[in-house]
């Protein structure tokens, strides 16, 4: 009897181990951390973090919070992640290869370490449209994704798809 008694409760302990709908009860402050009082932040996927000074008077850049990955992208105007695997960002007046570009479009896959930077709009899209993306998807205005992030624990890119988050006063 002892012996099902200590079979049930492992078998409850195991299936709460992953909280509500699987998912971990502890999320990674990487995800969570919204900044500090001089600096907004937008978690995009580790290591990888879009900030601009509480000012507000500068560009969003986006860059690495480890020494292990040099890559920076000042200017940022646009952003997204798909399916938590790559970011998109379009940036104006910002870098490539170090040197000064009036506009770029990145693509980042942090998990693969790649990155594919186009001078090109139409290079960018046909990279996306060769990687199975047919229609080029639309970049959010990091204050936008900003603003949504403030309100929530972490970023969930697919309401800010669906504007589910907005509300009327």
């Amino acid at each position: 009897m002892k012996q099902v008694v200590f079979l049930i409760i492992c078998f409850y302990l195991a299936s709460c181990e992953g909280g509500a709908g699987g998912k971990k009860s502890a999320l990674d402050e990487f995800y969570t951390d919204k900044g500090s009082y001089d600096m907004a932040r937008i978690p995009l996927i580790k290591p990888y973090e879009a900030v601009v000074p509480a000012t507000g008077d500068h560009d969003w850049l986006i860059h690495s919070v480890t020494d292990s990955v040099l890559f920076t992208i000042p200017g940022v105007k646009g952003i997204k992640v798909l399916n938590d695997r790559v970011i998109l960002a379009y940036g104006v007046n910002t870098l490539i290869n170090y040197q000064d570009a009036g506009e770029g479009w990145f693509i980042l896959i942090p998990r693969d370490n790649f990155i594919k930077i186009f001078t090109k709009h139409e290079e960018y899209i046909n990279w996306l449209d060769c990687h199975g993306i047919k229609k080029e998807p639309s970049l959010y205005e990091p204050i936008r994704v900003y603003d949504y992030f403030k309100f929530h624990e972490t970023v969930d890119w697919g309401k800010i798809d669906g504007n589910k988050w907005f509300f009327n006063l």
